[in-house]
This record gives structure tokens, sequence and C-alpha cells, in this order.
């Protein structure tokens, strides 16, 4: 399990959705010098106003745990600060442009190798 070694904000997505912490009847993106969860390969973001945060995809859902829940990234705007919800929506933006960017690399190397074969 990867740790920060320092108080971060923790933005986890599992597919479209994001883990929060649940405290009574609020949520709250989780917050400490580790994940709640096990990740690897976390990114290092700023938040706001220098704020550390960490990023990460979940390879699988969190289940059977009630402090924390996953929610749709969209009905999350409900229930977390609009601070928050931004920088999760540009979090998430980020890991599909990642996930196309290597798609589109593969897709455009891939008929140049043949032709230099």
């Amino acid at each position: 399990m990867e740790t920060s070694n320092k108080l971060c904000y923790w933005f986890l997505f599992y597919k479209d959705q994001l883990l929060l912490q649940k405290e009574n009847d609020t949520y709250t993106i989780p917050y400490g010098e580790n994940p709640p969860v096990p990740v690897s390969h976390t990114l290092e973001v700023d938040y706001r106003d220098g704020l550390p945060a960490r990023t990460a995809e979940l390879d699988t859902p969190v289940e059977g745990n009630d402090r924390y829940v996953h929610m749709g990234l969209r009905a999350s705007w409900d229930y977390i600060s609009r601070a928050c919800y931004e920088k999760a929506v540009r979090l998430f933006n980020c890991f599909i442009g990642i996930a196309i960017a290597v798609s589109a690399r593969y897709v455009v190397l891939l008929p140049y190798r043949l032709r230099r074969s």
C-alpha cells in the first residue's frame, strides 16, 4: 500500500464513482497520511490553496465498509462541497484523458511499426 507521509486529501475512483468518507449524515473526501483503502500508483496533485492531495484509480470497489462509500460523481454534487466536486471532476477527466491518450498512442504507433517492418 502506498503512503504519502503527510496529511492530504485522497481522491479515489472506482470507474466513475468517487470514494467518500461517511461521518454521521455527511460525506467528505477522505483525509489523512495514508489512503483509506489499499492503492498503488498514486498521483500527487494540489487540491486548492496549496493543500496537498493524491488521486488513484481503485481496481476493485470498497464493499462491506460502513465508513467509506462509493458515490457516482454526478450524484456527489449534492453531498460534498463545490470545491471538492470541481476537483474530483478535473481529476476524473484527467484519468479519462490519460486512457484516451494511451489508446490513441497505440493506435497510431501500430500502423507505423507495421510499415517499417
